[in-house]
């Protein structure tokens, strides 16, 4: 009957929700819980979410398990590509990474995951010493902002717009972006501990910590932003 049948779309529409939402405050036991039982549609979603969610404890074996179940999905190949560039990079392949990066940012392939995919490109080449390639794929991240396809409303693409800036040696353009970004989005974390960074490359640890606790507030246990904060604390 069509009337049983709704709620219980409803719910696993609910539990991606709820275990997206437990993902951004670092909640990982509930976001694991919420996301592991979500079928259909959003069920590519939640594999990239449970990806992240073991990226983010140190847990590679599983999120790569989780980022490949998601590659079978057409509209969720090039983020589930970046996500096992990160997971690569992250256990020191970054050449690796950078040869998958490559694949989904060919040619004038557009949108928000290919954007993510060439802000991730053009850091792995400058850590590989190739800072002279990462120049074409970070100039495209902030051609998305000065053609008008980030617009002020995108917390999102201003941060990645601020991160690039920053790995091009543009300080006060990436220190705009960031603000914008948060203008946007009080709450993203990523973008604080982007902040962060180009605040400590300025020596200003104040700000800096302020920025940190910013993104703590919202998840707790972040490891990479408690990391970040003992750097604070050791200058």
């Amino acid at each position: 009957p069509a009337g049983p049948a709704q709620p219980k779309a409803a719910a696993k529409a609910g539990s991606l929700a709820s275990g997206l939402a437990a993902l951004e405050a670092s909640d990982y036991a509930a976001a694991e819980g919420a996301l592991s039982g979500v079928t259909g549609s959003g069920e590519a979603d939640a594999k990239l979410a449970l990806s992240r969610a073991a990226f983010e404890q140190g847990k590679y074996q599983a999120a790569d398990k989780y980022a490949q179940a998601a590659l079978s999905s057409a509209p969720h190949k090039v983020k589930a590509t970046t996500q096992r560039a990160e997971i690569l990079a992250k256990t020191g392949k970054k050449r690796d990474a950078v040869k998958l990066l490559e694949g989904v940012t060919a040619g004038a392939a557009k949108g928000a995951d290919v954007r993510r995919a060439r802000l991730l490109l053009g850091e792995y080449l400058i850590d590989v010493g190739r800072r002279a390639d990462a120049d074409d794929p970070l100039h495209k991240v902030i051609d998305d902002y000065n053609d008008g396809t980030i617009t002020g409303q995108d917390a999102e693409g201003n941060a990645q717009v601020g991160r690039a800036a920053f790995l091009l040696r543009s300080p006060k353009d990436a220190n705009t972006a960031f603000k914008e970004s948060e203008r946007a989005d009080k709450k993203r974390v990523e973008t604080h501990l982007w902040a962060a960074e180009l605040l400590l490359d300025k020596y200003d640890a104040g700000h800096a910590e302020n920025a940190i606790k910013e993104a703590l507030a919202v998840a707790p246990k972040r490891a990479d932003a408690i990391v970040l904060l003992a750097r604070v604390k050791l200058d």
